[in-house]
């Protein structure tokens, strides 16, 4: 009959997913119980030992502790049903902690995919994703939680006429928190709904600069960024300035960060500003 059914401590680290070695473990704290064979005085597991020890890998997989486990079996049933709810809130807790980290990486995925795409394509026409950038000031608590919580607002704007000074900035997306509060001093870099009323096209690129800062950081960033404004030069655009953000790192080879790039160029290609220029 299956009541009589045994199992060897292989077998049953098998169906309960444990090593032999975890079993003895809780047998020798007295969490579960094996009887001995008598040829060899081998453990075997019977039906009712395997539920007492599936009882204590579950738990286990919930992450309460052997101390908290032990302490279980003097629990009255009321005190196990007080016991399970706190242990539910606590995985209900870790399951919300978890989400949050599935919805970044999924975002952080879906960024350097994005990246891998701009690099095969070069530029291409894209209107900018973001609706305004603000310098960064060092000083401002706000934008420095903001970064730290979401790295993808960093950015930079440089002008096609100064690559060698680009200035670093925290950019805005449509249904994102600002990156400051209303009335605090800013300096606005550039907003979208001034940008689409002037004579301009954008392009979108990508760009990859060393992971560094300081002056060898503003010099990857000029050398890049002039790489985006010559392929616009060379479909006949001009290029005004840029505006890039953050949107990952690699590490192979040293730490590389990727960042999206638009390109603001006037509107009419270099051909006809000549003629107008004439």
């Amino acid at each position: 009959m299956l009541q009589n059914k045994t199992c060897s401590i292989k077998e049953a680290a098998q169906l309960l997913d444990v090593t032999p070695s975890t079993l003895r473990y809780w047998e020798d704290l007295g969490l579960i119980h094996a009887e001995r064979t008598k040829e060899g005085n081998y453990r075997q597991y019977s039906l009712r030992a395997l539920f007492n020890a599936s009882d204590v890998a579950f738990l286990r997989k919930m992450g309460v502790s052997i101390k908290m486990i032990e302490k279980s079996r003097s629990y009255s049933l009321t005190d196990m049903v007080g016991a399970l709810d706190i242990t539910k809130d606590a995985i209900e807790e870790r399951i919300a902690s978890l989400e949050v980290i599935l919805k970044r990486l999924n975002h952080q995925r879906k960024l350097g995919a994005h990246a891998l795409e701009l690099f095969e394509r070069g530029i291409a026409p894209a209107k900018p994703a973001a609706i305004r950038l603000a310098q960064y000031n060092p000083s401002s608590e706000r934008q420095l939680k903001t970064l730290i919580g979401d790295m993808q607002r960093y950015a930079f704007f440089v002008r096609a006429d100064d690559l060698d000074n680009p200035i670093e900035g925290c950019i805005d997306f449509a249904g994102s928190a600002p990156t400051f509060d209303k009335g605090e001093d800013r300096i606005l870099l550039w907003e979208r709904r001034k940008a689409v009323k002037e004579p301009l096209d954008f392009f979108e690129g990508a760009i990859c600069c060393v992971g560094s800062g300081g002056e060898k950081g503003v010099m990857n960033v000029r050398d890049e960024v002039k790489k985006l404004f010559d392929l616009a030069e060379e479909q006949g655009r001009v290029p005004r300035y840029a505006i890039g953000h953050f949107l990952i790192s690699a590490y192979w080879k040293g730490p590389k960060d990727y960042y999206r790039v638009w390109i603001a160029c006037d509107s009419r290609p270099n051909d006809a500003l000549s003629r107008d220029a004439r």
